[in-house]
């Protein structure tokens, strides 16, 4: 009977330590993070994201108002009736498109291999690879 009640209380405080030293690791890794984990440094960052938020709305809103035309629909429906009737855009004159540069810096253009040359390492590796594949 004793050799039974020694071996469960060596058995509990076997487990009672092992949970004293998870308890500790827990511990540990617990301060490490909580040095990562500085307040000032996180509300720092918050205004930091919130200040970030409002110059792009800032941004957002000036495209908005450059954006925002006062043009009449009625306007914008009669010159789409205009131009559904004509065709071709060549056929309307009152659409001038721009005409295509004459001078692009490029009097010749580069000419393309007409034939390609390889080396005796390329054929080799080029039937190894065949050979792998057949």
């Amino acid at each position: 009977f004793k050799i039974e009640e020694s071996q469960y209380l060596l058995e509990g405080q076997s487990v009672t330590a092992e949970a004293v030293s998870a308890l500790r690791a827990a511990k540990s890794t617990q301060q490490q993070l909580q040095t990562k984990l500085n307040p000032d440094d996180i509300a720092d960052d918050l205004d930091d994201m919130e200040e970030m938020n409002q110059d792009l709305q800032e941004v957002n809103d000036i495209f908005n108002q450059s954006a925002d035309l006062d043009i009449d629909e009625s306007d914008l429906m009669a010159e789409l009736e205009n131009f559904e009737g004509t065709g071709d855009i060549e056929e309307n004159p009152e659409l001038e498109l721009p005409s295509a540069p004459a001078n692009t810096g490029l009097e010749t253009l580069p000419v393309a291999p007409t034939k390609m040359s390889f080396t005796a390492d390329d054929e080799a590796a080029l039937a190894a690879l065949e050979a792998e594949l057949l």
